[in-house]
């Protein structure tokens, strides 16, 4: 991969972001011009009050760039009903398994996740660490 490669990386990266996308790995130049990518997105779930809480989802988009790799057009980019239920099942069991800190006074010193407060005031899902098991 060559530098002007990895500065188009980085722009469409950052510029995804601005959009609400995380992307993840290397975008595909597919046949048609356009990049398949890769990336996560913010889905609403619900806590056990039924507060929005936000969790990550995979979701794949197709972007058509300009000449100076500036976005012209996003297709795609819709979590799909099955990784919508799995992050709202996701979330559900660290909840019954006291592994979500921050949620309505209710520490959990052991969790594993935790719910912070992005840029937008959404109230989003982090991985915190990994417990070991000994």
């Amino acid at each position: 991969m060559n530098a002007h490669s990895l500065v188009a990386e980085s722009h469409l990266r950052q510029e995804l972001s601005h959009k609400g996308f995380d992307m993840q790995g290397t975008p595909v130049m597919q046949d048609n011009g356009k990049l398949e990518v890769q990336a996560n997105a913010l889905e609403p779930v619900a806590d056990d009050q039924g507060d929005a809480l936000y969790a990550t989802v995979p979701v794949t988009l197709w972007v058509s760039v300009d000449n100076h790799n500036k976005i012209e057009q996003i297709e795609g980019g819709n979590a799909s009903p099955e990784a919508i239920d799995g992050a709202r099942n996701f979330v559900k069991t660290l909840i019954a398994n006291n592994q979500l800190d921050g949620l309505k006074n209710n520490p959990q010193p052991r969790a594993t996740h935790q719910v912070e407060i992005n840029e937008k005031g959404q109230r989003v899902i982090k991985r915190r660490r990994i417990q070991s098991l000994f």
